[in-house]
């Protein structure tokens, strides 16, 4: 972490009383990998280099399990976590004043670690730029509520909502269906307005309990940090109301 880096994470961090950072990543499989530590460690990690997590988060399948190759050794060595302090931002859930940073990953010779998911998406930017050309991006979120299983059994079903009812006529884009959940929707886009993650517009789609949301469009880096955190704070505030949010393609 550079001087200027470093001041400028210490002076947005005090002006929005933060206590602790998540230093957040995703893995292969797009879950939220990371640590999360208080800002005066936060700031210290920054000036020795970076905060040391193990390389291993980069093979963690869908389901949990480790894959290990020529590429990712089996003695799990610490790789350096440096912060983005363009991805900065609030997390709105906690009690505790709490920021959220993403950033990329090194060795500690300095060589980027080519296998962590920003990189690989950097690697795809940078050949765009060889051609002159720059990816505009406006991603496309289809999800699922799903009530809360009670059991890994029984099968998946849509919650009631206000209507009290599972299943009904379903109408696509239809507006009544999107007031059955008009409380985690308005606490949906007020978690994403404090996150800066400027989504547009909510769509109901066929589909049981279905609906579909629209990013702005910015570029592919910004695009895909806003799309992981979305996805997070989508089954965030789905669990804060009582249902479980799916971006599974057929969770029925």
């Amino acid at each position: 972490m550079t001087g200027n880096t470093k001041d400028r994470f210490e002076a947005w961090l005090t002006e929005h009383e933060i206590e602790d950072v998540e230093c957040a990543a995703p893995d292969m499989a797009g879950a939220v990998c990371g640590k999360t530590v208080q800002v005066s460690d936060f700031l210290g990690h920054g000036e020795q280099g970076g905060i040391h997590l193990p390389e291993s988060l980069f093979g963690i399948t869908v389901a949990g399990d480790y894959i290990f190759s020529d590429v990712l050794q089996t003695t799990e060595p610490d790789v350096l976590f440096t912060p983005d302090p363009d991805t900065l931002r609030p997390v709105p859930w906690y009690k505790d004043a709490t920021a959220l940073v993403m950033g990329d990953f090194f060795h500690h010779d300095g060589r980027p670690v080519a296998f962590s998911p920003r990189r690989v998406l950097k690697q795809v930017i940078e050949l765009y730029e060889a051609e002159g050309w720059k990816p505009v991006i406006a991603p496309e979120f289809e999800f699922y509520f799903i009530a809360k299983p009670e059991d890994y059994v029984s099968e998946f079903q849509p919650p009631s909502g206000r209507a009290g009812l599972t299943r009904e006529t379903l109408h696509p884009m239809g507006l009544d269906a999107i007031a059955r959940f008009d409380d985690l929707f308005v606490a949906l886009y007020s978690a994403c307005e404090a996150q800066g993650l400027q989504i547009g517009t909510l769509t109901q789609e066929a589909g049981p309990a279905q609906y579909e949301v629209n990013f702005n469009h910015s570029d592919a880096l910004d695009a895909a940090d806003r799309a992981f955190l979305f996805k997070r704070t989508m089954r965030r505030i789905g669990l804060d109301h009582g249902v479980v949010a799916s971006f599974m393609a057929k969770p029925y």
